[in-house]
């Protein structure tokens, strides 16, 4: 266990569902076996989840993680204290100030080289604003932490990532704006992101644009003038790279194992194979913040309000994204 790398769980809202994922992650044994999980939060909400989800498990506080004692019945907690006034469904200023406060916690210990990692709990960005936050929300928060570097998310989908070459605009301006430069900008980045999650020679996949990538031309000429010759110029480049294979079967070598990331044209491209995959084959994603000197990750929803201390929330994307910070850290570590 000592070797295990520490990770830094932070609570999410104290008005969502955070506590009630941390608790139900932490009582999963599969989360000993990747890592040591130490929670940054507030205990009263902890006491309540505890309450509302019938749980035997205890609260330890520890002032450091060599206090800590790791097993599922023992949540490990550094207490940020804050008074609980629970309001279902209320977005405060109060506890977007407390959630940022779980989050620079852990990030300082991160610095000090106390803890390897963090994985957040879901947090409001409405109540993050409310308590004057100028980011847009927690990801941006966190790479002002380490420096104003240029954080974003990133999709993990059980074994391999998903990124996309345009994000959220219209179709047609979407296809406008793709060139040979711009996809080719996205295969270095992608290929950037990987190295610095721990992947020495990562492996991808590009999707074409076209009904079977243009059939030569015959159904449009976007694959020949710009995105087969920004695969074969990164390849040209020492990257490991396929493509473009058609969007409807691209993703079919990722979940094979057979690559480390998939680079699709459009959001709905990525966004259907991803969330269909996860439905269909219960592959939970995982968000990982890219350009982050160190690993962070969190789920890919958010505080659901309504259900908050009713033991009706699904922590199995919370338990995942523990997981993952333990895997990637370690990762991180071998490089």
């Amino acid at each position: 266990m000592e070797n295990k790398p520490l990770i830094g769980v932070t609570m999410g809202d104290p008005f969502g569902i955070g506590p009630e994922l941390v608790l139900k992650a932490l009582a999963e044994p599969s989360v000993y076996e990747v890592c040591r999980p130490v929670v940054i939060g507030s205990r009263a909400p902890l006491v309540k989840a505890i309450e509302s989800v019938g749980s035997s498990q205890s609260i330890k506080c520890i002032e450091s993680p060599a206090d800590a004692v790791y097993g599922v019945e023992t949540v490990n907690l550094m207490d940020m204290d804050y008074e609980f006034r629970y309001e279902p469904g209320a977005i405060k200023a109060e506890n977007g100030a407390i959630v940022i406060k779980y989050m620079r916690r852990a990030y300082e210990l991160i610095a000090d080289g106390v803890l390897e990692g963090t994985a957040s709990a879901p947090c409001n960005k409405e109540a993050m604003k409310k308590a004057g936050s100028p980011y847009t929300g927690a990801t941006e928060l966190f790479g002002h932490f380490a420096g104003d570097v240029r954080a974003f998310a990133v999709a993990l989908q059980d074994n391999y990532f998903c990124f996309n070459v345009t994000e959220h605009q219209s179709l047609r301006k979407a296809l406008d704006s793709l060139n040979c430069e711009k996809i080719g900008d996205k295969i270095h980045e992608v290929c950037g992101v990987l190295r610095g999650f721990g992947y020495e020679s990562p492996r991808l996949v590009v999707s074409g644009i076209n009904p079977h990538c243009g059939d030569g031309g015959t159904m449009g000429t976007e694959e020949i003038d710009f995105v087969i010759p920004a695969v074969e110029a990164a390849r040209a480049g020492g990257i490991d790279i396929l493509g473009p294979v058609p969007a409807d079967a691209v993703f079919i070598k990722a979940v094979r194992g057979e690559r480390d990331a998939v680079i699709t044209m459009f959001h709905d491209h990525g966004g259907i194979g991803s969330k269909l995959i996860a439905a269909v084959m219960n592959r939970p994603t995982a968000v990982l913040t890219a350009n982050l000197p160190f690993i962070r990750t969190t789920v890919a929803h958010g505080t659901a309000y309504d259900i908050a201390y009713q033991n009706k929330a699904d922590h199995r994307q919370m338990r995942n994204c523990i997981i993952t910070a333990g895997r990637f850290a370690l990762k991180m570590r071998k490089k």
